[in-house]
């Protein structure tokens, strides 16, 4: 069992070790455990930043399919990426929709309507990045599931 599922007190029984493409886990796999194993809450991690973007047209083939099949879901997607330092509130603001528009570039303009985005600063990378976790939440319709948890810590 790795350390992160030791820290998170996560039982081995729930962490399945894959070693596939990213977009056919996410194609096939996540929709196998929603359709077939009737697992209605997912959480995904990518924390690559260099290309954790690529894999959003992945979740939108998904959201697609799992709402043309109308099946509940609660999918949350923590995408990793690089944008600009800042060094006032207006520049926090810009840079933080400059990673907005990011995401919609990789998934589509229809983004923001089909889910919920919270960003927030990770750590500093160089003299002009910083490093960025964009959770991007989707729900079914017909879903009522209790809303996300905040860390206190984190704000937006």
């Amino acid at each position: 069992m790795n350390f992160s599922a030791k820290r998170g007190k996560i039982s081995k029984d729930a962490i399945t070790i894959l070693n596939k493409d990213g977009h056919v886990v996410i194609k096939e796999d996540l929709l196998n455990l929603i359709e077939n194993e009737k697992v209605e809450k997912i959480e995904c991690l990518a924390n690559l930043p260099g290309g954790a973007v690529f894999f959003l047209s992945s979740f939108k083939d998904l959201i697609k399919i799992l709402d043309s099949k109308k099946l509940c879901y609660d999918v949350t997607f923590h995408c990793y990426l690089f944008g600009p330092k800042f060094s006032s509130a207006e520049e926090r603001f810009e840079a933080r929709e400059k990673v907005r528009e990011t995401l919609k570039e990789s998934y589509g303009p229809e983004l923001e309507k089909e889910a919920e985005i919270s960003i927030r600063e990770v750590r500093d990378i160089s003299v002009d990045n910083l490093q960025y976790c964009a959770s991007i939440r989707w729900t079914s319709s017909e879903n009522i599931l209790e809303p996300p948890q905040k860390r206190s810590r984190i704000s937006e």
